[in-house]
């Protein structure tokens, strides 16, 4: 297994910075429900037979709409569906999650399902993962960018304590800024998939990023719109530089 990434790209530039080497995708629920051109992209990608993991905007707007989620989920089909969650309390994430998967699994889906613990203090959100992981059709669990920070613990060490003793797939929600957690071994070893804008914004802003050294200052998305607004960026220029970040990264990550 080699840790995979799934590129958060402007609308408009899907087509010239994802390629069929890009294997593995993250997409918005609420996009895929309402951006025809988005939707038709991916789903060119899953007829290529990508795996394609559908998420919801709670990143870009604060909150996910686990109605949404099932039934876009249930109308797109995709590889893998996260979970709804609730980032400020264990109990209520483990609800929503355990709710929306009986109801993605009685509408008649049999793909993958994510679900992303939350907790107080680092044993609340262990025990909020156990708890997940139990969920009928669970099969992943999505270990925040965060979750360092909160918790005072490396993300790969939880990331291989999940993967050894609860016998899950493993996904990063987001990547530091530094890069360090896509360089860990461990990471590499136990972790599937990582999703980010970062790598795009980097390439948008003219920035190269070598796995070999050290990551320049982030730019975030702000002088491309913003959280949400950054999905509507058109302009092309500095793409190539975009698709060598891809591929840097891409052969990093397989060894190649």
């Amino acid at each position: 297994m080699s840790l995979s990434l799934c590129h958060i790209v402007p609308i408009p530039l899907l087509s010239l910075t994802i390629t069929p080497l890009d294997t593995t995708h993250l997409v918005l629920a609420e996009l895929i429900d309402t951006d025809e051109e988005y939707v038709e992209f991916y789903l060119r990608c899953k007829a290529r037979g990508d795996f394609i993991i559908l998420d919801s905007s709670a990143f870009e707007v604060g909150k996910a709409n686990p109605e949404l989620m099932v039934r876009v989920a249930l109308g797109f089909d995709p590889s893998e569906v996260v979970l709804p969650d609730d980032m400020e309390s264990s109990l209520a994430t483990y609800d929503m999650s355990k709710e929306a998967a009986h109801s993605l699994i009685a509408g008649g889906y049999r793909g993958k399902m994510m679900a992303v613990p939350h907790g107080n203090d680092l044993d609340d959100y262990k025990a909020c993962a156990e708890e997940l992981a139990s969920i009928r059709g669970v099969t992943t669990l999505g270990i925040q960018e965060e979750a360092p920070e909160l918790f005072d613990v490396k993300r790969s060490d939880l990331a291989a304590e999940f993967y050894r003793d609860l016998g899950v797939e493993i996904h990063y929600l987001g990547f530091e800024e530094s890069l360090m957690d896509l360089r860990d071994p461990v990471s590499q070893a136990v972790v599937r998939t990582a999703d980010s804008a970062k790598l795009v914004i980097w390439g948008l802003n003219g920035d190269e990023v070598k796995p070999s050294e050290e990551a320049p200052p982030y730019p975030g998305r702000a002088q491309f719109g913003g959280r949400l607004d950054y999905f509507d960026y058109a302009n092309p220029k500095n793409v190539g530089q975009v698709q060598i970040n891809m591929m840097l990264w891409r052969q990093y990550l397989r060894g190649s």
